[in-house]
């Protein structure tokens, strides 16, 4: 009896760690696999969108100590009004500048473009144009992508603060949102609140929306930049919306030496004792996900001169030849403080190629080809009977 009831027992406890075990690679494959979503978006309550992506280009001046980060989101849609919040630190204040300085980049650290050429023929009458003399505009909608400029930037040290203005303004922070900037203010930073409203009646077509590019100076003992990614409430999450797109945060840095993010952590333990007694720890590197290097590059003086006259608002203190290291990741979720170190070796670059398809357009008029082909057959019946008669 009592070898029965001790078996019955050891049955149980091994049941009990089953579970346990499933359920805990469960939560790790639900929490692994959340949709990615990065900035933070204050919205109306009939509203939707989701952040696309994230590009900064920090500069450092190690002299002066200070940085200057230059930036710029996108974010699926076409909401009526939205609001971007960016974690920033204390005290700064926020100006725009034009995109010129993001076409100059380009040039340097953008991505080896190949073209697929293509050779479309066309066939048109000219009888049937000259007739038609009225031109008809191909009214088909087009997909287009809309820059909004923010009307207002204001920001915020406090919470309060913040909510109130939200609320002045008609938006509403959804719980993963709002658990996040709760994060930003416990960690002594401030939020940059960006509204921005379209110029026109709201367009349906716009496939990606642009906000301004926004700059602001700080001071600064190493080069960093503040990501932030909403929290869920629980690990737990429903179905996809429609309006989850994969995200992605382009970093760019211009200082006197190559950069590299730092790696930290622990690997991803699923052994049996791991799931027993501690869990299952995810794997992480500081603050981004499986971060790339994409672009690596020497800039001399007059190359950073020419990218600080670019900016027509305010400028950087660094003066000097540095380098452009440029990566791309994901942000972790929460809100980390992106670090970069020096890296004392040029680093590995995982060049990114970009697909563009280019249409050779060859428009071949009708009737010039109808009277080639009746000259053609002209001649070859007239030499075709002269050889008949000969023979």
């Amino acid at each position: 009896m009592f070898k029965e009831a001790l078996t019955r027992l050891c049955i149980w406890r091994l049941c009990a760690r089953i579970s346990l075990a499933s359920l805990a690679l469960l939560l790790t494959l639900v929490i692994t696999s959340r949709p990615a979503s990065g900035f933070l978006l204050a919205l109306a309550p009939d509203q939707e969108a989701s952040p696309l992506w994230e590009r900064a280009l920090v500069t450092f001046d190690p002299l002066s100590e200070s940085q200057t980060t230059v930036a710029q989101a996108a974010l699926s849609g076409a909401p009526d009004r939205f609001a971007l919040l960016i974690a920033v630190p204390k005290g700064v204040e926020i100006t725009y500048t034009t995109t010129a300085i993001w076409r100059e980049l380009k040039k340097r650290v953008g991505p080896r473009v190949t073209y697929e050429q293509t050779l479309k023929l066309s066939v048109y009458s000219l009888l049937w144009r000259a007739l038609k003399r009225t031109e008809h505009h191909n009214t088909r909608p087009q997909e287009r992508r809309g820059v909004w400029r923010s009307q207002y930037t204001g920001v915020y040290a406090t919470e309060s603060a913040l909510h109130e203005w939200l609320i002045s303004k008609g938006l509403i922070l959804s719980a993963p949102h709002a658990l996040t900037i709760k994060e930003v203010y416990a960690k002594g930073l401030a939020v940059a609140a960006l509204f921005v409203t379209p110029k026109r009646e709201r367009d349906h077509m716009h496939q990606e929306t642009w906000t301004s590019t926004w700059i602001f100076t700080s001071p600064a003992s190493a080069p960093s930049y503040w990501a932030t990614r909403p929290k869920l409430p629980t690990p737990f999450k429903s179905e996809p919306s429609p309006t989850d797109q994969p995200y992605t945060l382009t970093l760019t840095t211009l200082t006197e030496w190559p950069t590299k993010v730092p790696r930290s952590g622990q690997a991803l333990r699923g052994d049996w004792g791991a799931l027993r007694s501690e869990g299952v720890e995810r794997a992480h590197n500081d603050s981004l996900s499986a971060p790339l290097v994409t672009a690596y590059t020497e800039v001399d003086r007059e190359q950073v001169t020419r990218f600080n006259d670019r900016l027509h608002s305010t400028r950087w203190h660094f003066r000097r030849g540095g380098a452009l290291t440029q990566l791309e990741a994901e942000p972790l979720e929460g809100v980390w403080q992106v670090n970069f170190e020096r890296s004392y070796e040029p680093p590995q670059v995982t060049q990114r190629t970009e697909a563009r398809a280019r249409e050779h357009h060859l428009p071949l008029p009708l009737e010039p080809l109808l009277l080639c082909l009746y000259g053609l057959w002209w001649l070859w019946f007239r030499y075709a009977a002269a050889e008949d008669e000969r023979s």
